[in-house]
């Protein structure tokens, strides 16, 4: 975050031109929503298919969301406000949402579930920005997203959403 501070600062950005604003929030939310509800409704669908649904009790999911939503902020901000933002200084149109994602998802090995699954939304978090920035709404729809998908889904097919090099040996036993 402080690296991203840094290139704000010198380049002159506001708070409110990177996305930390409430003015736009509603028209964000309305295409979050078009854009993850399919995402969000066929993993869980998938969950339930695959024997996950381990939600924690309902007395604990005010908390749990909360946590989702503190990560899901800092996440899409290096996501959207650092490398998008950076990115489209360098890259064509078209391409930047495209390299942000795949730098997104790259954070994530070598967990080849959430590869895949960081690729798909890290592009459409890179849209959804583009259109109308707000990392407010960023980190709603992460957290929200997050809790539904980490709750629905079986660990062994998200091999518990861990990265690094804890989970290197459980991925080679794929192989």
């Amino acid at each position: 975050m402080g690296i991203g501070a840094e290139t704000h600062w010198r380049r002159g950005e506001t708070a409110r031109q990177i996305g930390f604003r409430l003015d736009n929030l509603v028209p964000f939310a309305r295409l979050a929503a078009a854009l993850l509800t399919p995402v969000v409704a066929a993993g869980m669908i998938a969950g339930h298919a695959l024997g996950g649904w381990s939600f924690p009790p309902p007395p604990m999911w005010v908390a749990s969301l909360l946590w989702s939503m503190s990560w899901g902020t800092a996440q899409p901000y290096g996501l959207a406000c650092v490398f998008y933002r950076r990115l489209r200084e360098l890259l064509p149109p078209g391409k930047t949402a495209s390299a942000s994602g795949v730098i997104f998802s790259m954070l994530h090995l070598p967990n080849p579930f959430l590869l895949g699954l960081t690729l798909l939304t890290g592009v459409l978090a890179c849209y959804l920005y583009e259109r109308n920035p707000n990392v407010i709404g960023l980190g709603l729809a992460h957290g929200v997203t997050s809790f539904l998908l980490a709750n629905s889904l079986p660990g062994w097919l998200t091999f518990d959403r861990m990265v690094g090099p804890p989970i290197l040996s459980r991925v080679l036993k794929l192989f």
